[in-house]
């Protein structure tokens, strides 16, 4: 569906298939990954679990179990903070959304941030209500991947998680004004 991502996944079969090492993929030599992430963990799953033949569904594979494995984790995380009716509709919706199935059908890096974006929230999420230091396990898990496969994205994750942890202070309201 995607011409990025098809140009990306060739890059990854050629670095895969070569002796070079998978931190080339960070190199600007590749040019279809924008920050190497992607490209160096598709190279890594083409090396070691498919090095005989380019298996294009693989990582297909893959975007699509990411994507779905941050369902759970944001059920939970809206479980904590409104309860299981709320959870239930943001799973359906989480899980369901066009971009989801779109994005999840594809190797793009869009599946693995939403999936890091969940593992960030539910630990925000727990260590705010439980105040569990384990839970910033989560939060660090989930940022960490946002900055493999964007770090712009993970600098606005932090600033928003930054502006919640300030607007929910009690003594700053927001005025109506």
């Amino acid at each position: 569906v995607y011409t990025d991502a098809r140009r990306r996944d060739e890059q990854a079969w050629t670095l895969a298939e070569s002796d070079r090492p998978i931190l080339d993929a960070f190199n600007e030599k590749f040019a279809y990954d924008q920050y190497g992430g992607l490209l160096a963990f598709s190279a890594l799953i083409y090396r070691y679990f498919s090095p005989d033949a380019h298996r294009v569904l693989l990582l297909v594979l893959l975007s699509g179990l990411m994507g779905a494995l941050g369902v759970p984790f944001l059920w939970k995380a809206v479980n904590l903070l409104w309860g299981e009716k709320s959870a239930d509709a943001s799973g359906w919706i989480f899980a369901l959304f066009p971009e989801s199935l779109l994005l999840g059908g594809s190797a793009m890096r869009e599946p693995y941030l939403l999936v890091c974006s969940t593992f960030t929230f539910l630990g925000f999420v727990s260590w705010h209500e439980r105040q569990e230091k384990r839970s910033l396990i989560w939060v660090a898990l989930g940022v960490l991947g946002m900055l493999l496969v964007s770090p712009a994205i993970a600098l606005v994750t932090l600033v928003i998680l930054a502006g919640w942890l300030y607007f929910i202070r009690e003594r700053s309201r927001i005025s109506w004004w």
